[in-house]
């Protein structure tokens, strides 16, 4: 097992104390700034500032690099890309947008490298255990629209099975206004009715299903009860993930719990922390941390 000394690594020098959780900056007494009235901010000031105020997404960004260090993430070729997006970003004329939100420019891209290294770890667990997050989401891949009358569902059906018509071209023909977007779904998909995701699984084979009439019962403030109808329509494109292999792994990263990955890796590596405050701000995230 690897141990982690986690510390303000090109942030501040600190010093390791022991075993329990204290550290002390290195010259703390320098004088790192000085207002116009002649107030010394020194380098213990900026430590304990930075420990007490926002200091978690500094510590995270650390923590993320070096856990994807750990687990072989190219990290030369995200910082490469980030600083090719970065200076993309700057010559269009966006470097106040970002200062405005980040602070400095640097800011932003430790932040966005930390995103990025986070995002490939998280996509390296959903490759590890493929099968188990294929059974728990049982994923498909579809077109699904909602229209308010039974009539616009049935015309559609109607215009794709008596012409050459697209499902895309008939929907729009009928009064759907949205964009009719091929989608990867699931039965953890929030934004799906019962019914529609029990056709899903009943499916034999590829194709547009009938109406499938959704009732939703509603009551008013003032008590009063009454029910909406709506009518989904299914143009399911595959149920077979391999398909859509990549999409899928896509869907879960966004999904899954990034604190849960994160402290399985914690766990892997027997991390370390050697300073109290830090040690309480990573513990209340992260159960793992030691």
């Amino acid at each position: 097992m690897k141990k982690v000394l986690l510390v303000l690594v090109c942030l501040l020098a600190l010093t390791a104390c022991g075993s329990n959780h204290y550290s002390n900056v290195s010259e703390g007494t320098e004088v790192i700034y000085k207002d116009a009235e002649g107030n010394s901010f020194t380098k213990a000031d900026l430590y304990e500032t930075m420990k007490n105020n926002d200091v978690t997404d500094l510590l995270k960004i650390n923590l993320i690099k070096q856990l994807a260090n750990f687990e072989g993430i190219d990290m030369e070729e995200i910082a490469n890309s980030v600083e090719e997006q970065t200076n993309g970003m700057i010559d269009a004329g966006y470097e106040t947008f970002i200062t405005s939100y980040y602070g400095t420019v640097d800011n932003y891209k430790k932040s966005y490298i930390a995103n990025e290294a986070l995002t490939r770890l998280i996509k390296a667990e959903v490759e590890a255990n493929f099968e188990t997050y294929k059974e728990d989401y049982n994923p498909y891949k579809a077109q699904i629209v909602k229209f308010d009358t039974k009539e616009a569902a049935q015309a559609v059906i109607d215009a794709v099975k008596d012409s050459e018509n697209t499902f895309e071209y008939a929907c729009t023909e009928n009064g759907y206004t949205d964009e009719v977007t091929e989608k990867v779904y699931s039965d953890k998909s929030n934004d799906l009715p019962a019914e529609v995701k029990e056709y899903v699984l009943n499916a034999k084979e590829n194709g547009l299903s009938g109406v499938i009439e959704v009732t939703t019962a509603i009551n008013d403030s003032e008590g009063n009860s009454s029910v909406n109808n709506t009518y989904y329509l299914v143009n399911l494109t595959s149920k077979n993930v391999e398909d859509f292999r990549d999409e899928f792994v896509t869907l879960v990263s966004e999904n899954i719990d990034k604190d849960t990955i994160i402290n399985k890796l914690l766990e892997k590596y027997n991390l370390e922390v050697h300073d109290q405050r830090i040690y309480e701000l990573l513990k209340a995230q992260y159960e793992a941390v030691k």
